[in-house]
């Protein structure tokens, strides 16, 4: 906060000498909108502190029935939350009692203003002096303020992706470009001090000896405003190894090497298989058994259903999300009720929002099962109730008993009928046409990517 005290210092100046300077007075008015929103952005750290609070005494909650948490370190985690936020306000507290001190400064300016107004009608020849000055000073700011406020500007750009880092640099630029500023403000009201001494001596002694307190406090609230970002940081990492990573592949990095359900850092719970094919697979599909009813509607598929743990579909929205950003693999697995196993892996692998039906793009097949997805790619998905297909006559998901990106309609259907009946070939059970060459119904498939 220690660019308010310099906003206050050259609004001082100008007032001394009862110059108005309008281009000065448009870079106080931009440093004016910089504190108010630096102010905001600290009102929302505390709101996403107290709702991160919350979130995470809910994950805890929920740790704790499944017993896969240190109680312990929990128990210090949220002591040093509590701890955080009491600071925070503090912190926002003592800052709002200096800036109610300031007025008064001000109104002890105002009077000083009044008497050099009658000193300048007096001896205009010293005014002018005075102003000669003054208008150098003012040259000076106004260039440097000039560059300072283009790097604030750009600082505040990346202010939004990386908070504690950009705080950090716009605070020591604030620091380091007005101490200059500040510096040759003190220079010229030290050269004019002389001619002015008899009117403002008393109300400059008292004034500077107030701003020299501000700008002690406003020093020790940027310490303790440093000491918070470090708190911050070394809770948001513990937090993330306990809470949640981004991807299957952050957890292994991490050390989490078995195959299991993972919590990602949005909330969403996956399954990550860590062994097939070197791991890092987030399985959005599973059929084994039948269990589940995979002839749903368009609101069910799209939010998901099932058992992460057994029969699943993740859900379209989920996946359309997690595939938005850079390129995914896609890997296949199936089993015969003979034991027989194969397996699709396409390189490119991509579902689009809804706006797009979830349309599929897929792509650079290998393995051994054949290509049973070339077919449908860039098809969107149907549904009985939201039908997308190419079939000229009918509707491909009711006649498929199932839901899927169908063509006219299907050469692969892994979201069809579980047929529990080895040997079975039908157009409507879990089929990948050119594995066997035939409408054979599949024992189990998985459907991962990464």
């Amino acid at each position: 906060m220690e660019h308010t005290f310099i906003k206050r210092a050259v609004f001082i100046i100008f007032h001394v000498i009862g110059i108005y300077c309008s281009d000065s007075q448009r870079v106080i008015e931009r440093i004016t909108n910089l504190e108010n929103r630096v102010i905001d952005k600290l009102d929302k750290i505390d709101k996403r502190l107290n709702a991160s609070l919350e979130q995470k005494d809910g994950h805890v909650s929920v740790a704790q029935e499944t017993e896969e948490v240190d109680l312990e370190s929990v128990q210090h985690i949220r002591e040093d939350f509590t701890r955080l936020r009491t600071a925070f306000r503090e912190e926002k507290s003592e800052t709002a009692r200096i800036r109610r001190e300031i007025p008064k400064i001000e109104n002890n300016l105002i009077s000083m203003k009044q008497d050099m107004d009658k000193y300048c009608m007096i001896d205009l020849n010293k005014t002018e002096q005075l102003i000669s000055l003054v208008e150098k000073a003012d040259e000076y700011i106004q260039t440097n303020l000039a560059l300072q406020i283009d790097e604030i500007n750009e600082e505040q750009k990346a202010f939004h992706n990386e908070i504690n880092e950009d705080q950090k640099t716009f605070r020591n630029e604030i620091n380091d470009k007005f101490i200059l500023v500040r510096e040759k403000i003190r220079i010229v009201a030290a050269e004019t001090e002389e001619n002015i001494r008899s009117v403002v001596d008393n109300s400059i002694t008292l004034n500077s000896n107030k701003g020299d307190e501000i700008v002690e406090q406003v020093k020790f609230n940027t310490r303790k405003i440093e000491n918070i970002e470090m708190l911050v940081t070394k809770l948001s990492g513990s937090l993330e190894h306990l809470f949640g990573y981004d991807t299957c592949s952050d957890a292994r990095n991490a050390g989490m090497l078995r195959s299991g359900i993972y919590k990602l850092l949005p909330g969403l719970e996956v399954y990550c298989d860590q062994t097939t094919d070197g791991g890092d697979w987030i399985v959005f599909q599973r059929r084994k058994n039948g269990e589940v009813d995979f002839y749903r509607n368009w609101k069910e598929y799209k939010n998901g259903f099932g058992d992460v743990n057994g029969e699943f579909w993740l859900g379209n929205e989920h996946l359309s999300i997690l595939t938005a950003t850079r390129d995914h693999e896609l890997r296949i697995d199936m089993e015969d009720f003979e034991g027989n196993r194969a397996f699709a892996k396409y390189s490119k692998f991509k579902i689009y929002p809804e706006e797009d039906k979830y349309k599929l793009d897929v792509s650079g097949y290998s393995g051994n099962a054949g290509d049973s997805l070339e077919f449908h790619n860039g098809m969107a998905f149907s549904t009985f109730d939201n039908e997308n297909d190419k079939y000229w006559s009918g509707n491909c998901a009711k006649d498929g008993h199932g839901a899927w990106w169908y063509n006219i309609c299907h050469y692969s259907h892994l979201n069809g009928q579980y047929f529990n009946i080895p040997g079975k070939k039908d157009t409507r059970g879990i089929t990948w046409w050119h594995w066997k060459e035939s409408y054979y119904s599949l024992k189990s498939v998985e459907m991962k990517f990464r």
